[in-house]
């Protein structure tokens, strides 16, 4: 974590200076408002050895939104009372006041209600997890039904270990049995999968960073054109590109600089699926369904699928969520490794 130190007294200075020998970060006591302003953008999370109606007159213009705000912590000179002040769960703020805390003798402060009622927090979750948050202004729905005991209901097609803490209900469902959302939930949903995003009502959605898109084409193909071709799929799709874990691709590809400059587009990697691992593949028997081969792909390339069993083998065999979809000189298809949310 990147973390700034800001303090405008000597003992402050020696508090800050002690935390560094166990989470380091340059300590600033000079033009502490500009260099705050620098860091807001740059540190993970900015700690504040001094008193707290100073910190709010600092970064009240320079807030923005729980996403994309750093964790802010303040503390007074000794560390004796460590407050976790802004982006408590999905910034950490409240587990950098905890060390902290440990760190300088003194007491964490944690107001967020579902921390003190130890309940779940779906920001945590997701944090912890590498999800994104979708419809994140529904969050609060979630939260203060939890907070009153209220139920929510969590609806997952993916594996979930752990307990979660509150009047929570989870269902596992299948991604293509749309049907179990109907009339089932009598409050906030939590979705728990990389695409659905379409449930009415107070709903967030956790998105695992699990998908894995195949990629097949013609000999140099445009980047431009695939590039323009890869837009339209995610949006015909719904996929969010904050989902997308790598690229795959078979080994005679590997080079090409359309997909390659897909990749780097992306800035995810691309993984390289040899011949003789697809031709391995039964593909009239992958679970969930048959990949769909071609025989002019088999006749030009030794093999009946490129993006459609590329992306399946590089998910870890997890499976298909889209079967290969053809544009103009190529194709590309989804799949899902099947990695386990961590309550």
């Amino acid at each position: 974590m990147n973390v700034a130190y800001f303090t405008v007294t000597d003992q402050g200075e020696a508090t800050a200076k002690k935390m560094t020998q166990h989470i380091p970060g340059p300590v600033i006591r000079q033009d502490v408002r500009r260099c705050v302003k620098e860091k807001w953008k740059q540190a993970d999370a900015l700690v504040f050895i001094m008193a707290s109606g100073i910190v709010v007159r600092y970064i009240a213009p320079l807030i923005e939104s729980k996403d994309v705000d750093p964790a802010v912590i303040v503390m007074d000179i000794h560390g004796r009372h460590v407050i976790s002040l802004l982006s408590g769960h999905l910034g950490g703020a409240n587990r950098l006041a905890v060390r902290l805390a440990e760190i300088t003798g003194g007491t964490p402060v944690i107001t967020t209600a579902t921390d003190t009622e130890g309940m779940t927090a779906f920001d945590v979750v997701a944090g912890d997890n590498h999800m994104a948050i979708g419809r994140l202004d529904q969050l609060k729905y979630v939260s203060g039904a939890l907070v009153a005991g209220r139920r929510v209901t969590v609806y997952t097609s993916v594996p979930v270990e752990g307990r979660f803490r509150g009047n929570i209900r989870c269902i596992p469902f299948f991604p293509d049995d749309k049907a179990i959302f109907a009339g089932k939930a009598d409050g906030p949903i939590v979705v728990i999968d990389p695409l659905i995003d379409d449930i009415p009502g107070h709903v967030i959605y956790l998105r695992p960073k699990t998908l894995v898109v195949g990629v097949g084409c013609k000999r140099d193909m445009d980047p431009g054109k695939m590039l323009s071709a890869f837009e339209d799929f995610c949006r015909d799709h719904h996929i969010p590109k904050e989902g997308i874990r790598k690229l795959a691709t078979a080994d005679l590809k590997a080079e090409e600089p359309a997909i390659c400059h897909l990749a780097d587009r992306l800035g995810v990697p691309l993984q390289i699926i040899s011949r003789d691992q697809i031709s391995g593949l039964d593909l009239e028997r992958i679970p969930g369904g048959a990949i769909e081969g071609s025989a002019f792909v088999k006749k030009v390339t030794g093999v009946g699928s490129i993006s459609e069993a590329s992306a399946y083998l590089a998910s870890s065999k997890g499976r298909i969520r889209l079967p290969k979809t053809k544009y103009p000189g190529m194709t590309f298809a989804l799949a899902e490794e099947m990695k386990a949310v961590i309550i």
